[in-house]
């Protein structure tokens, strides 16, 4: 297994949608800027021109959406396990081209009832099919945003790419989170980590529908609210996103 090369740029971008915010900002909520993240990895290749990816869990440390980068046609074989032991599959990019591809589907294993579960990795060849050198980039991208306590803030979103909303939170019992996606041909998933990265709640919002997403914080630290919407339409969406601090009544 060889060394992957690592090699970061940070890529940073604000979305400057003034006339836009105008139109689709209430007098109540604060127009929140979005700043875009790209974080590029470039994988050694062997005199053989093959490529080798070790994917542990989560791989490469995130939960973004990640695109593979290629300068020419390149083949593509997965080693993973199932539950019935490892297996491999065979697949084909053709290139050149920047295409999202996934380096997830980590399966566990648990040998007894009474032990831990271990998360197993994934393998990725990468083989060259022609006579030139093969480059391969692996690029994560996200979309980050602050969000307040008590503040309803609009954001604009950009279809089929996760956008981070981060939240700093101290003492809080409990938090609801109310979501509006606004626009009738959206979909959208919101998932809720705690600093250490744990899943603490999830929501699904259809047809501009607008929902709420309870949580209890697992400590002080900066918690995430993933959004990742998808549209049927083109162009740019907005989302309204308020979260507070709910004290629930013992009974």
């Amino acid at each position: 297994m060889l060394r992957i090369g690592r090699k970061a740029i940070l890529i940073t971008f604000t979305l400057s949608m003034l006339l836009l915010v105008f139109v689709v900002t209430p007098a109540s909520a604060i127009y929140v800027s979005a700043t875009q993240e790209i974080h590029s990895q470039s994988l050694d290749i062997t005199d053989e021109n093959k490529g080798y990816v070790y994917s542990s869990y989560p791989p490469f440390g995130t939960r973004d959406a990640l695109w593979l980068d290629i300068n020419q046609d390149v083949g593509l074989n997965v080693y993973q396990y199932h539950s019935i032991g490892w297996t491999d599959s065979v697949g084909f990019v053709n290139g050149p081209a920047e295409t999202e591809f996934s380096f997830y589907g980590q399966n566990s294993r648990k040998p007894g009832w009474l032990a831990n579960r271990s998360y197993l990795p994934v393998f990725t060849e990468s083989v060259n099919t022609t006579n030139d050198d093969l480059e391969l980039t692996v690029d994560q991208k996200r979309v980050v945003f602050p969000l307040g306590l008590g503040q309803q803030s609009s954001i604009i979103l950009e279809p089929y790419l996760y956008h981070s909303g981060t939240l700093m939170l101290s003492t809080e019992e409990f938090i609801h989170i109310t979501i509006a996606s606004r626009t009738d041909s959206v979909s959208m998933n919101v998932i809720v980590y705690d600093p250490e990265g744990h899943n603490l709640g999830s929501l699904a919002l259809n047809g501009g529908n607008v929902g709420v997403l309870p949580f209890r914080p697992s400590g002080p630290g900066m918690y995430t609210i993933r959004l990742y919407p998808t549209t049927s339409v083109e162009g740019l969406l907005a989302a309204e996103i308020l979260p507070v601090a709910v004290t629930p009544q013992t009974i």
